[in-house]
């Protein structure tokens, strides 16, 4: 089949080029980019049926005209205190943010302002202690991370920055302004990551090669591939497939590691094949005999990116087609572009140097020679003392995931300085920090009055109950607005009252706010498990006799406690499905039962090396908070498929010399034959995804460490010794139930093919 296909585009050669270059011309000039279509806020992809989004919701329906999809958070502050022309400053701008003289960016998108001089009621919520730090808290209609809310911020900040008192320290932060530094940090990631891999893939592909032409075919392949295939994922995303923004960044480091790898396997078969034929008949054969292997090797990273589509968080099920959409183009490419171009290039393709081409390596021939063929017979001679002792230095990390710790902080993974993040610290220094993100709980009893004493019965209640739990701080709400423990006064001033009751009754009176603080960060797990327990002593709340009653708890750590809950489930669906997947297609593959066994094994026990040293590097060396709480999936769905990669390039090639050979000989043929290549496209990869630790923006920094360390992992101990000596050590069981060709030969005691 695969050498139909090459003949076919080899004959086609210069049309395959130019359709390939019409693809790629085309998505630039049409397709939108994913970091202005793609969207960034990590809980918008939460289902909707999670509790937190029902909360959202519940809330926006109860209480219209102060519920906002986002908000801007202004923090101002002067050491030593605020002056009264500070104040006043802070006065003007609250107006001018609701005046008609605001530019457009800004009255399209503000609902209205919160402070502490227009809601004395929650002056402490607004104004610390200390005098130093004051709050604005600017009501949007938009969610953040969007273009129009990106837009608001920037021109808060602008006019901040023109207009402030001399001394005056001030910031934008909230969801607005975390989203806008968010995606500023994606950006910017993005372009540098982008620019390094390109950099990068040249610089070893010249040190390969040393031949620019061998060196521009992958490039040109995989270059087309890239913008193809974002332009693809672009129209898609502006057609309504809701996609991360984030997404850019990985495509292009998958697309360039594992585009090259491909390519330089093609070229590296087409190379040998050149010795024995002319180069249109090199290329239809080494398109035959790496065609099938560069397919399943795509077919393994598709099926295990291709299963995150079964996840329920939204993140996870559409990054992960995504990705898998790619590689399908990269495939293709690799394919048909990639032969056409050797084609093309032919003898030239080592230029300026005469090609170095091995002979192939018959049966009886003179033993492989070299690094690889070195480490192949010492592999072969020894495999149960190599298969020990990678195995037990494979097991030591694994140490490390004992005090692995997740994150679901964003503030954490923004650059420090990002304007967000720094007038985050500021109000943590001066606030409590879970009373700027309090739980919201929302009780509504539709038609009934809960400002009656039935009412206020059932919210005493509900204050008490939540008060009385580990993990709390303190709780405000209509019967404790002080969150002092007792009523309000009995005799409180009209004014004072109606602010109150706006605050936390609904206008229709039958739904009422309860602002929770935690005890802990609002993104750390303590506050998630707080959150769960609300829940659970709500559940059992009663209502007043003869009325219904829902109970909601919303708030950023009740959504986060809703992502880590679906994350987790999303886990084991994703995990075992890309285990299987794989299994089937190393199966039909390498038609063995016993080795896609031991294969996947070994991916698995990489992952989790890589995820105890990842663990002590970025959490004991480098002081980061945990892994982001997407990274153990992310990363385990790539390694498996990535490493499973590597074992197919392998083993297709150990089944393939082994034929007529005893099998540990043909082990020393495969390896010493494809030791070099493999290890390069190895080196490739890991570099690829390193460049994602050039950018400041932490998940894909993480992200980046951690596939760059499992990658070299699978290249220099699980592929070059772990696999060769298992399979030295089971000898033909490897390829149970069908057998391997010729049926294999016996083993001499020296492991050497028996005379004829």
């Amino acid at each position: 089949m695969f050498e139909s296909l090459g003949r076919l585009v080899i004959r086609r050669r210069l049309l395959v080029v130019a359709v390939w270059l019409a693809a790629a011309a085309l998505a630039l000039a049409l397709a939108p980019s994913l970091s202005d279509v793609g969207a960034a806020d990590e809980t918008s992809f939460l289902p909707a049926d999670a509790p937190s989004v029902v909360a959202r919701a519940a809330l926006a329906r109860t209480f219209p005209n102060e519920s906002a999809a986002a908000s801007a958070t202004i923090v101002v502050s002067r050491p030593g205190g605020l002056t009264d022309s500070d104040r006043a400053w802070l006065g003007e701008v609250a107006g001018w943010l609701v005046s008609p003289t605001a530019p457009e960016a800004i009255g399209r998108v503000v609902a209205g302002v919160e402070g502490a001089e227009l809601q004395p009621e929650l002056a402490p919520l607004f104004r610390s202690t200390d005098g130093q730090v004051e709050l604005l808290q600017v009501r949007l209609t938009v969610a953040g991370f969007q273009a129009s809310a990106n837009e608001a911020v920037d021109a808060i900040r602008a006019h901040l920055d023109a207009t402030r008192p001399a001394g005056l320290e001030t910031h934008v932060s909230g969801t607005a302004g975390v989203g806008r530094d968010y995606l500023a940090a994606i950006v910017e990631g993005t372009d540098r990551t982008t620019v390094v891999t390109i950099v990068l893939v040249v610089a070893i592909l010249l040190l390969i090669y040393r031949a620019p032409i061998a060196a521009l075919i992958p490039l040109l392949t995989i270059g087309a591939a890239f913008v193809t295939s974002r332009g693809l994922l672009g129209l898609l995303a502006g057609a309504g497939w809701r996609l991360p923004s984030l997404l850019e960044s990985y495509l292009v480091v998958l697309v360039f590691g594992v585009g090259t790898d491909y390519t330089i396997f093609l070229i590296s078969r087409f190379r040998e094949e050149l010795g024995q034929n002319e180069p249109e008949r090199a290329g239809v054969r080494a398109l035959g005999r790496i065609g099938a292997v560069i397919t399943a090797s795509a077919a393994t990273v598709v099926v295990g990116l291709g299963s995150m589509a079964v996840g329920r968080f939204g993140l996870i099920n559409t990054i992960g087609p995504g990705l898998a959409l790619s590689i399908v183009v990269t495939l293709l490419a690799s394919l048909t572009l990639t032969p056409a171009l050797l084609a093309i290039a032919g003898r030239r393709l080592s230029w300026p140097f005469r090609p170095t081409v091995p002979a192939p390596a018959e049966p009886g021939a003179q033993p492989e020679t070299g690094a690889w063929a070195t480490l192949a017979r010492w592999i072969t001679t020894r495999p149960g003392l190599v298969a020990a002792v990678v195995l037990i230095v494979l097991a030591l990390p694994l140490a490390g995931l004992t005090g692995l710790r997740t994150s679901f902080d964003v503030l954490d993974e923004l650059p420090p300085t990002a304007d967000a993040r720094v007038g985050f610290d500021v109000v943590a220094a001066h606030f409590d920090r879970g009373q700027l993100l309090p739980v919201t709980v929302l009780v509504e009893t539709p038609g009934t009055d809960l400002a009656s004493p039935a009412g206020l019965a059932l919210l005493s209640r509900a204050t008490a109950q939540i008060r009385a739990l580990d993990g709390v701080r303190s709780v405000r709400s209509l019967v404790d607005p002080d969150a002092s423990g007792a009523p309000p006064t009995a005799v409180p001033s009209p004014d004072r009252l109606a602010a109150i009751v706006r605050t936390y009754l609904s206008t229709s009176r039958d739904a009422s706010r309860l602002y929770v603080v935690t005890a802990d960060d609002p993104y750390a797990a303590g506050a998630f498990a707080t959150v769960r327990r609300i829940r659970e002593a709500l559940a059992g709340l009663q209502p007043p006799a003869g009325a219904a009653l829902n109970v909601h708890v919303g708030g950023p750590s009740a959504e986060f406690a809703d992502v880590e809950t679906t994350i987790n489930a999303d886990f084991q669906r994703v995990g075992l499905i890309t285990i299987l997947g794989i299994l089937v297609v190393l199966a039909v593959l390498l038609r063995s039962l016993v080795a896609p066994v031991y294969l996947v094994l070994s991916v698995i026990l990489s992952y989790g090396t890589t995820l105890g040293l990842t663990a002590l590097l970025l959490e004991r060396l480098l002081g980061q908070p945990g892994l982001n709480y997407f990274i153990p999936l992310i990363v385990f769905v790539l390694l498996v498929a990535l490493g499973s990669d590597y074992n197919i390039f392998l083993m297709s090639r150990v089944r393939e010399e082994s034929a007529g050979r005893e099998l540990r000989a043909g082990i020393r043929v495969a390896a010493a034959r494809t030791g070099t290549v493999i290890t390069s496209a190895g080196i490739i990869l890991a570099g690829t995804f390193a460049a994602l630790t050039t950018g400041q923006f932490q998940v894909l920094f993480q992200v980046g460490a951690a596939v760059a360390i499992g990658v070299l992992i699978d290249t220099f101990l699980v592929r070059s010794l772990l696999i060769p000596s298992l399979t030295a050590l089971l000898g033909e069981a490897t390829w149970w139930p069908v057998g391997r060709p010729d049926g294999g030969l016996e083993v001499s005691a020296r492991g050497e093919p028996p005379r004829r």
